[in-house]
């Protein structure tokens, strides 16, 4: 189908994208149906997910499983998407985010009508292999990068947040009553045959090929000098070429950004792996109650991205609030090892939801801003990568510390990984295309 609206020429004869296309991050008119198309794909994708989210202990412990074989349920998980975050990132970049949303919502409900269907723990495991392709807000992701100028883009992509927020508001508290209604099974073929629905949708709506970035909007790398009409002819040429997502890593930003969310994903994962188990054991609540616990935090995350992120990014430089940020996760993680109570726990949730729904929107702007147009799927990709990555083996690691010595050592564990990212980050860390 081509690159989608053509040359720079065409982008410059679009009107204006009048108040509601601005508020989601459009370039011009023409691209506001596809990026609602894509904003309700993320709401779909997140309700589903969710849905599955609050069951999904109660199923592993249905099905005979302890914490450490809830760990490694989690680690394989986050191994297939360790493997299929590039690939996709690369199918966005070559054959446009379309064909990459339509695999990747096949993927999910594939996943979650395998997990409807597990009636032991091997089964379980084996039901987690499709969700390699299950990266639909990797590929949204790519679709507003192309879709939104370069100044305004973290802006864009916490709106995009915004609709996977109101999904897991939605989601998370219907997976928990669905539970109770049908069964932890029936909330699992639920969520598969809701996700079927967007499919046609995308189909007949959502444009084929590529969006490119106008070249001046673009901070292009210092060692990447070939323009994006160029890139973009090359990547036509030599197809997937999977290589390539290795070559990004050559951009020094681009490995300093990813060794930064390394050190602070094997944090982050530790303590979100146990987290689900912690609440039905420490706390002991239902999976009504985790789904509701969960759509708090949804609802905290929607409103950073509606309102504290475009605040947040004009008062301070991106350095300065990822480590600002990276402080607050730190202290938020060591403050969780000494609740006690359900209400100590959300009083904590809300500055560490804040905290975390600002590091994700803005590291990913800050991706997309040191690599050419023609590679931001590709770059957005290897970050989603880095943290499947992290999931690979901190879920293992979390579930022997929480047997070993329960919740609180998984907080302290977790702290001191993110303070460790934040002595990186703040100790000479430069990133040399954007000067931050």
């Amino acid at each position: 189908a081509g690159n989608f609206l053509g040359n720079t020429a065409d982008l410059q004869a679009m009107p204006p994208p009048g108040w509601f296309g601005a508020l989601l991050g459009a370039r011009d008119s023409g691209v506001v149906l596809p990026l609602i198309i894509v904003h309700l794909n993320i709401v779909f994708y997140a309700m589903c997910y969710w849905m599955t989210r609050p069951v999904l202990p109660f199923l592993t412990k249905e099905l005979g499983a302890d914490a450490v074989v809830f760990g490694w349920l989690q680690t394989v998980f986050s191994f297939v998407q360790l493997v299929g975050g590039p690939i996709m990132g690369r199918v966005c970049d070559v054959y446009g985010a379309r064909t990459g949303l339509l695999i990747s919502m096949t993927g999910s409900a594939i996943t979650y009508f395998a997990m409807a269907m597990a009636t032991n723990i091997p089964i379980l495991f084996i039901s987690q292999i499709p969700s390699i392709f299950m990266h639909a807000m990797h590929n949204a992701q790519a679709f507003v990068t192309d879709m939104s100028p370069a100044d305004s883009r973290s802006a864009a992509l916490g709106r995009l947040s915004l609709s996977y927020g109101i999904g897991m508001v939605v989601g998370a508290p219907i997976g928990g009553k669905l539970s109770d209604m049908i069964g932890n099974s029936g909330a699992s073929l639920t969520a598969g045959i809701v996700g079927c629905i967007i499919i046609p949708v995308n189909l007949l709506v959502l444009p084929a090929g590529r969006y490119y970035a106008k070249k001046n909007d673009l901070t292009t790398p210092k060692d990447a000098t070939a323009s994006n009409g160029d890139k973009q002819k090359e990547t036509d040429k030599k197809g997937l070429q999977l290589t390539d997502i290795l070559k990004l890593l050559t951009l020094p930003s681009v490995r300093a950004i990813v060794i930064f969310k390394l050190l602070l994903g094997v944090g982050f994962s530790i303590y979100q792996s146990m987290t689900s188990l912690t609440l039905t054991e420490t706390f002991k609540l239902n999976a009504t109650e985790v789904g509701t616990l969960q759509s708090i935090g949804a609802l905290i995350g929607v409103v950073t991205n509606t309102i504290i992120v475009d605040v947040a990014t004009s008062k301070l430089s991106e350095r300065n609030l990822i480590s600002c940020v990276t402080a607050s996760l730190s202290v938020c993680l060591t403050g969780f090892a000494f609740v006690t109570s359900y209400e100590q726990l959300i009083a904590l949730m809300i500055p560490f939801v804040m905290s975390s729904t600002i590091m994700y929107t803005v590291t990913v702007g800050l991706l997309t801003k040191v690599v050419p147009a023609s590679d931001t799927g590709t770059v957005i990709g290897l970050d989603h990568a880095s943290r499947s990555l992290c999931g690979v083996v901190s879920p293992t690691i979390g579930g022997y510390i929480y047997n070993a010595s329960g919740f609180p050592a998984i907080c302290v564990s977790a702290a001191g990984c993110t303070f460790l990212s934040f002595l990186f980050w703040n100790l000479g860390v430069k990133i040399p295309e954007t000067g931050v």
